[in-house]
């Protein structure tokens, strides 16, 4: 099949089209100063089984359009502002289903203005691993793209929409098309899901997703974390018990029953102990769940399940209530792997949020104000040379303290590693002193202190085990509960004492019948 070139003058946009062949160059807008480009793309090069280029591809004020059929058209971008020529060959060129990746020499024209990739170069050449994770680009003052290979999406793409039309799963990159297909899938059915990914990247907004748009969506959804709940209190919190099933027990329904003719989201389900686990695949399985101290009774409840960890084997999770979860097996992608979405959830948020901007920053000035423009350009380039090891949770952090006034993390001058390691999850330099600062400031919080130090929850869960300084909430007796709780009734202060998160603590005292 021969390649068809699209030189610039003739580029259009391809980004609500299924690509006929297996590798795209794609420009993604991460930042405009017209906010409502940001997230629309071109697809400026196809090739199958060899890429070939009879001129260089130009990216300018007035070529390609973008799915929006517009240009970038902001008066600060040069008629030229970026070339794009194959580069030198590479012997270790990464294979792809019909053709390989190619080195790419990219180069800002003399007398233009414009930044390429974390080393802010004026030209360089992008190797096939730089491609596919993304290069940002800054063009002028005010625009910033990621440029980046990306293959054909194994379902349809919907055609790009502005941040501020996007609701729940927001992103235009072909991952994020993927999973908002793989959500309506399962929603259509009542099967069982199970959502893998890690932490931050987005799971629970998936599983809201899922039930949004199912039949049950006007029912309720129960979301329960099970890393919070203490094993002795995990069958009457799930299932319901009875009034003195147990020493100071009181009625109470259970996470199942409240969420019957709806949907049950169980968090962190690697978690679940092992004594609650044959209960739980009883009433995924058979709809049944066995009240403590009480009968059984039946539940209509879709369950939605979710865990950054492997359940694969060697770990203590049921295989048989693995299988039954894993109805619709749902991979939610890192965000270092969908750079692209790092600027239609950040200008997203800022658009849902304009009373959290200070004035000085007012995010939607920036079309008239040349200098307000800059700082966000600014900002949203310095995100893409992030490793965001705490997905959008990470990012949606940055964003709120940038639009704070935090004028120090608008210009990101620091924390900018150069090449990506995913592997890097417990950093040697986290000092037991050092952490034990960190989880008091987070209130003793384990996602958001693991967000802090770029870990994730179920490494920093293992260093607080491991330190001698340090609880969680299934260390301290009840007795020991009791008698600090007699001295303070407000749950804010009784989490300080006993340095324990309080959303862990609620159950253990509605347990001890101390609320």
């Amino acid at each position: 099949m021969q390649t068809t070139l699209k030189t610039a003058p003739a580029l259009i946009t391809q980004g609500h089209q299924k690509a006929s062949y297996p590798w795209r160059l794609r420009l993604t807008v991460v930042f405009h100063p017209d906010w409502q480009r940001v997230g629309h793309f071109v697809d400026v090069l196809q090739w199958n089984d060899r890429c070939s280029m009879s001129k260089p591809l130009e990216v300018g004020r007035f070529s390609p359009a973008f799915s929006d059929d517009k240009p970038l058209l902001e008066p600060h971008v040069s008629r030229s502002a970026l070339n794009i020529t194959l580069g030198p060959p590479n012997p270790e060129m990464l294979e792809g289903v019909n053709g390989a990746v190619p080195s790419l020499r990219l180069r800002i024209p003399e007398g233009a203005s414009g930044l390429i990739g974390p080393q802010e170069l004026t030209q360089c050449v992008a190797d096939p691993e730089q491609l596919l994770r993304g290069i940002g680009l800054r063009l002028g003052h005010g625009v910033v793209l990621l440029l980046r290979v990306v293959q054909d999406p194994d379902c349809p793409e919907s055609v790009p929409q502005a941040p501020a039309q996007s609701s729940g799963l927001v992103g235009t990159s072909p991952e994020m098309a993927r999973l908002r297909y793989n959500v309506l899938q399962a929603a259509n059915t009542a099967m069982p899901a199970l959502l893998l990914g890690e932490s931050g990247s987005g799971k629970e907004v998936a599983a809201r997703e899922i039930h949004r748009l199912s039949a049950r969506a006007l029912q309720p959804m129960v979301a329960v974390n099970m890393a919070v709940i203490p094993d002795t209190l995990a069958a009457s919190e799930l299932f319901g018990c009875v009034k003195g099933a147990y020493t100071g027990a009181l009625a109470r329904l259970g996470y199942m029953r409240e969420a019957d003719g709806g949907s049950l989201f169980l968090d962190e389900i690697a978690d679940a102990p092992e004594s609650v686990q044959a209960q739980l695949l009883r009433a995924v399985q058979e709809g049944e769940v066995q009240v403590v101290g009480g009968g059984i009774q039946r539940v209509d409840v879709r369950f939605i399940a979710a865990t950054d960890a492997d359940l694969g084997e060697g770990s203590k999770f049921r295989h048989a209530l693995l299988t039954r979860l894993s109805g619709h097996r749902i991979v939610v992608p890192p965000l270092r792997y969908r750079l692209e979405d790092v600027g239609t959830q950040g200008v997203a948020w800022l658009i849902r949020n304009p009373h959290a901007i200070v004035s000085h920053l007012t995010f939607l000035n920036c079309g008239s104000n040349g200098l307000l423009a800059a700082a966000w350009a600014r900002f949203f380039f310095n995100l893409l040379k992030l490793t965001f090891k705490g997905n959008s949770r990470e990012l949606l952090q940055l964003v709120t303290r940038a639009a704070s006034g935090d004028q120090a993390l608008i210009e990101l001058n620091h924390r900018m590693p150069s090449k990506i390691d995913p592997q890097d999850e417990a950093d040697t330099s986290i000092t037991p002193e050092y952490l034990a600062e960190v989880f008091a400031a987070h209130d003793y919080e384990l996602q958001a202190t693991a967000d802090a130090l770029g870990m994730n929850r179920a490494s920093l869960r293992r260093r607080v085990v491991e330190h001698p300084d340090l609880v969680l909430i299934t260390d301290i007796s009840d007795d020991e509960i009791r008698r600090v709780a007699s001295d303070s009734a407000d749950l804010a202060d009784l989490a300080r004492r006993l340095k324990v998160s309080r959303h862990a603590l609620r159950p253990r005292l509605r347990q001890l019948g101390l609320t």
